[in-house]
């Protein structure tokens, strides 16, 4: 019978992978994430912590897939509906949802919000998919199969939040 952890027990050993990834000791591990239905791939250097989904304020006459501002231990953080943004497909309020913290040196107080938690990924194990990459998307990178046939797309936060449409959220501009 496989081990069960709980939950918590779960998101702190992510949590200690990622300090350990922006200290430099984790290597090339990325963390798997689901948004939506898509399998994507992040830096675990761009994202500086995971956290449940807390409540969220929502701020009018800003973007559909905005979802808002949160408090998270007494800092303000801005809530971006990662699905939404990139599929057009709102993210279902689901206890799995969970909200990436990026690094402050990408961006300020800003949070992603993903579907799921997959966990961490050695790319040495996923095969590379050579497919056309789309130039207006240069935050979509490489693709890869592991080998369960899942594909995982790479998407590259620091080259997200550089882009005028994700970084005006006013609905009328």
């Amino acid at each position: 019978m496989a081990k069960r952890i709980s939950l918590r027990e779960f998101q702190e050993r992510v949590s200690q992978r990622l300090q350990s990834a922006t200290s430099g000791q984790a290597g090339l591990s990325r963390l798997g994430v689901r948004i939506g239905d898509q399998h994507c791939l992040l830096e675990l250097t761009q994202v500086s912590e995971v956290v449940s989904v807390p409540p969220i304020l929502e701020v009018p006459l800003t973007r559909e897939w905005f979802r808002g501002v949160s408090n998270i231990r007494g800092t303000l953080y801005s809530v971006t509906d990662l699905s939404h943004f990139l599929f057009r497909t709102p993210t279902g309020s689901l206890p799995g949802n969970r909200l990436l913290l990026l690094q402050s040196r990408l961006i300020d107080n800003a949070a992603l919000m993903v579907s799921q938690i997959i966990g961490l990924r050695q790319p040495n194990q996923l095969e590379a998919v050579s497919m056309a990459q789309d130039d207006s998307k240069p935050w979509l990178g490489e693709q890869f199969r592991d080998s369960q046939g899942v594909h995982w797309q790479m998407l590259h936060i620091d080259q997200l939040v550089r882009q005028p449409e994700f970084l005006q959220i006013n609905r009328y501009q």
